[in-house]
């Protein structure tokens, strides 16, 4: 059985069991109502992406720089009469992410959650 520790209160539905299985996703939050450009949606995706931030600047400072476009992107993307986020660019830079993060951490957990949203 596999143990995660986390070092900040975990809201909304929270996924974990054994075997690196574990999704941590918005309340309201799917990819239909991302896609839409629903300000709810785009919201609670933009905080899953701050809290990316918080994570990685204490777990993993080099992926730092990824984190932060992904949040700037996505709350770029959430302005009132802003174009679409840029959900490729966006999955590259989470693809980084995860590459470089370790398996059940909870900045792997967040990765999920924004791709979950974003219909990945």
């Amino acid at each position: 059985m596999s143990s995660f520790h986390f070092n900040a209160p975990v809201n909304g539905p929270v996924q974990a069991g054994d075997h690196t299985t574990m999704n941590v996703n918005a309340p309201g939050v799917g990819a239909d109502a991302f896609r839409s450009g629903d300000a709810r949606a785009v919201e609670a995706v933009v905080a899953l992406a701050e809290r990316l931030v918080d994570v990685l600047a204490r777990e993993e400072p080099r992926l730092l720089p990824q984190a932060e476009a992904v949040r700037t992107e996505l709350e770029r993307g959430g302005q009132q009469g802003a174009a679409a986020p840029d959900t490729g660019r966006i999955r590259q830079r989470l693809d980084l992410i995860t590459s470089g993060v370790a398996a059940g951490s909870g900045a792997l957990a967040l990765v999920e959650g924004i791709v979950h949203a974003m219909g990945g």
